[in-house]
């Protein structure tokens, strides 16, 4: 039996879907710092400047000021609170948004920056608050830079062979290791790793559903510490994902030129001769040791978590191997192997196994360096275009773990959207109807609209709209529908497109491109395998 070439077509596609969207992701961010760093010198170097003081911070959305009154006076519109006590004669005080970004305390003497083309548009000067978000726009260009080029050297989607010290593509490797008879069962991951990874995936997915979601509530008022959260939220989901889907789908294959570590993300292929040696190596150590010289009683000490390091003749490491992998007997072989070549490597610094003897395919010509480049491709063409498995349904019970990995990714985004969905086909059909008013039209980051409405019960009640640029053209007076629940009037949606919808778009946006990853993941884990 050969061993069996995993289709890479699914990962690369996957890959260079993540390429462009980092691409696209690192573009908008450098745009946004630059248009940033135009802006603030434009409101350093050309925007007027007014004296001013902090009255008060009580405010979660609005931070109180107070200035003289002939300039408040000028402002074409301005925002006045209830009760204004100055502490200087002449003074009065004004609403302003606040800045999250902005260190600012109360009687703080600070400087107001107006718009020379709209007035009204006044704003505190404040280094951080102006700088801020342009440096954590431009850390995210160099972090997505980061990512970029990690996903560019990772390997996904790649076969490599590792010679001379590094990885090169197998197909211009002068050594074709795994194209002869599997010596052992092919090796796999055990249940307990399984477990342990499903259950670290569920719970990265769920703080990830909690983030997102919260994420988004707060963009309007903090967009940058909402873009981390959203970005570390998928961080931690994607990482969940890629650790999940390696150890479902790894599999260890030896024969007698090498060893072929495969999983979804690609293939490795080591031969014996550039192993130099294999230990057993506890990842938690430093961390027990910090715990064995102090420590509480509510501490609890680190696991031992061991795992094989399978290093080169320099000590680079080329495979990382669990502890324990199935069937024992495969595994153990394996271990024999790696620990004979290390001692047969310790007694000699020649190559202790002859070409003759390293493998039959070399007796055969397979390896022999004489080969043609045609008569490799057309071989390499033949072992991995041909010949291929019928493909397995994921309902197979030898996908069971990777169905329910995907299910448990899928669940919470499609139940989800469907509970958003029903909401906001009831508030739409289902739910009563008033005409209300817009009392108050909220310009604090984004436009929002305070709307009254009076509901059958005799009551008035108020509601107030998400912040967005499109309700920038409303005006106090204005009507529009209101949307109820009789029993409870105070559940109620504006009878506007982005009220009773923007909720369930977002949610089935996740839920759209979760279901395509779950979509190729599974192509790709119940693909057909071309053996020779």
């Amino acid at each position: 039996m050969m061993i069996e070439c995993r289709g890479l077509k699914t990962i690369q596609r996957i890959k260079l879907v993540l390429s462009f969207v980092l691409l696209a992701l690192g573009l908008l961010n450098l745009y946004l710092t630059l248009m940033g760093t135009v802006l603030n010198v434009e409101k350093l170097t050309q925007w007027p400047r007014q004296p001013a003081e902090i009255f008060s911070l009580a405010g979660e959305t609005e931070v109180e000021i107070e200035v003289a009154i002939e300039f408040a006076d000028a402002l074409p519109t301005k925002k006045i609170p209830e009760n204004c006590y100055a502490h200087q004669p002449g003074n009065t005080c004004l609403l302003l948004p606040s800045n999250p970004y902005a260190w600012l305390s109360v009687f703080d003497q600070v400087e107001l920056l107006q718009n020379p083309n709209r007035p009204e548009q006044l704003e505190i000067l404040s280094l951080t608050g102006l700088w801020f978000p342009v440096c954590g726009y431009f850390l995210f260009v160099l972090l997505l830079a980061a990512a970029w080029r990690w996903l560019a050297r990772s390997g996904w989607g790649e076969d490599r062979t590792w010679l001379n010290g590094a990885w090169i593509a197998t197909e211009s490797a002068p050594l074709r290791i795994g194209f002869t008879g599997m010596d052992a069962e092919p090796i796999t991951e055990t249940s307990g790793s399984r477990k342990a990874v499903i259950f670290w995936s569920v719970l990265f997915l769920f703080i990830a559903l909690l983030a997102v979601p919260a994420a988004i509530v707060q963009m309007s008022s903090d967009p940058l510490l909402s873009m981390v959260m959203i970005i570390g939220g998928l961080g931690m989901l994607l990482l969940a994902l890629f650790t999940a889907v390696s150890t479902f789908s790894r599999i260890l294959c030896q024969d007698q030129t090498g060893l072929v570590d495969s999983s979804f993300f690609g293939i490795k292929r080591v031969p014996w001769s550039g192993v130099a040696d294999v230990n057993l190596v506890n990842l938690n150590r430093e961390a027990q040791q910090r715990y064995d010289r102090s420590h509480s009683a509510k501490d609890s000490r680190p696991q031992t978590l061991n795992v094989y390091k399978v290093t080169d003749k320099q000590g680079r490491e080329i495979l990382s191997l669990s502890e324990t992998m199935l069937p024992r007997p495969a595994f153990n072989a394996l271990l024999a192997r790696l620990q004979g070549r290390t001692d047969r490597e310790n007694r000699s610094n020649d190559d202790p196994m002859p070409a003759a003897t390293e493998s039959p395919a070399i007796s055969a010509g397979f390896q022999t360096p004489g080969d043609s480049r045609d008569d490799f491709e057309s071989e390499w063409n033949r072992m991995t275009g041909s010949m291929r498995e019928p493909r397995k349904s994921l309902l197979d019970p030898y996908h069971r773990g990777a169905l329910m990995g995907l299910v448990l990714m899928l669940a919470p985004f499609v139940l989800g959207t469907a509970y958003l969905c029903y909401q906001s086909l009831w508030f739409s059909y289902g739910a009563e109807r008033v005409l209300g008013q817009v009392v108050e039209v909220k310009r604090d980051v984004l436009p929002s609209l305070v709307v009254e409405y009076r509901p059958a019960s005799g009551e008035v009640l108020q509601i107030e709209s998400d912040g967005t640029e499109a309700y920038g053209g409303f005006k106090i007076g204005d009507s529009l529908t209101v949307y109820y629940e009789a029993g409870n009037p105070e559940n109620a949606r504006i009878g506007l497109f982005l009220e009773i919808w923007l909720g369930t778009l977002i949610m089935g946006g996740f839920t759209v491109i979760v279901l395509l990853a779950a979509v190729l993941i599974g192509r790709g884990l119940t693909a057909p395998m071309p053996k020779l």
